[in-house]
């Protein structure tokens, strides 16, 4: 870019600054349509990375006047992440980091967005999880008490337990993803995981349930539809859930196990010390969580009290 183009640039930016000033002191006053006008921009779909920078320039740069819910709302709607521009990416960032620090009000505007985002299965490349990490991570921890607020909007965008297996597994990986960067909310990250295989495991054990509820209550009816080679909806819709929930629960757990070795592991060596830090982690989540679990824990800890007996954990005794 020459000087003069950077000159031309710049003025540009100052009338749609004055423009977009105009236009919200116009709105006070009952007169929207130039606000109206920048809203229906804001919310274009197509548009380019050059304009959606231009207006990210502007909008940083009246960071700490502009705070229309409206406007704001339009803005965190933007799909930065995928720009191969990374100076639209890093300013996007920053305005993000600006717009928290002035107006705390939109922290949750901005992590459910951010967490929306992570959680999306369709996403063609790495690097834009990688620009969507990297805004939650600088979120946290440059934001003071933000944490609270990233697991509400986590537990708030959790996919239904029905979702297909690849909605299961974006959300474990962004959750354990996190918790290697941001280490203090390690365990309710864990804990979030945990509810989410558990919602899912018991989900499983209901549909074979009422599978087999199913099959007794319906057999001679089953038997006669299917000498006319027509099978009942009821069979056909149990049989694919309970294999979508399997599936679900099966990728989630091998996530899961990945997990387990990366933070265990040092190359081939188990790391002790990262093993047993972990496992006092599953610890806490189990007593919290599981044994919790449709009132079990009575059971849970006959179990305990089972393998506290010495003799009981050596294998090798004759008792």
């Amino acid at each position: 870019m020459s000087i003069e183009e950077g000159r031309e640039e710049v003025r540009e930016h100052v009338v749609i600054g004055q423009y977009l000033l105009e236009s919200l002191n116009k709105k006070k006053k009952g007169e929207d349509g130039n606000y109206n006008w920048i809203v229906s921009q804001l919310k274009n779909k197509n548009m380019t990375s050059a304009v959606m920078l231009k207006w990210l320039i502007i909008f940083k740069k009246y960071v700490t006047i502009v705070d229309d819910e409206l406007i704001i709302k339009s803005i965190l709607s933007f799909s930065w992440y995928s720009s191969p521009d990374s100076v639209l990416i890093d300013t996007y960032i920053n305005y993000l980091l600006d717009l928290t620090s002035f107006h705390v009000s939109f922290i949750n505007n901005v992590l459910t967005s951010l967490i929306k985002a992570a959680l999306l299965p369709d996403h063609e490349s790495e690097s834009v999880y990688i620009n969507i990490h990297r805004a939650i991570e600088l979120q946290l921890t440059t934001t003071p008490k933000v944490s609270d607020n990233l697991l509400k909007s986590i537990e708030l965008l959790s996919p239904y337990k029905m979702k297909s297996s690849s909605f299961q597994e974006v959300f474990v990986r962004c959750c354990l993803h996190i918790s290697r960067y941001y280490s203090n909310i390690f365990n309710e990250l864990l804990h979030l995981v945990i509810l989410k295989m558990l919602q899912i495991d018991v989900e499983v054990s209901v549909l074979e349930h009422e599978e087999e509820t199913l099959q007794f209550n319906t057999d001679d009816v089953a038997m006669a539809e299917e000498e006319k080679g027509c099978l009942s909806p009821r069979f056909c819709f149990h049989d694919n859930m309970e294999d979508k929930m399997a599936d679900s629960i099966d990728v989630t757990m091998n996530v899961l196990f990945e997990f387990i070795n990366e933070l265990s592991y040092e190359g081939d060596q188990l790391s002790l010390d990262s093993a047993c830090s972990l496992f006092q982690s599953f610890i806490k989540v189990f007593f919290n969580q599981i044994c919790l679990t449709h009132k079990s824990s009575y059971v849970q800890f006959l179990i305990f009290k089972m393998t506290s007996f010495d003799k009981f954990q050596n294998v090798h005794s004759p008792g």
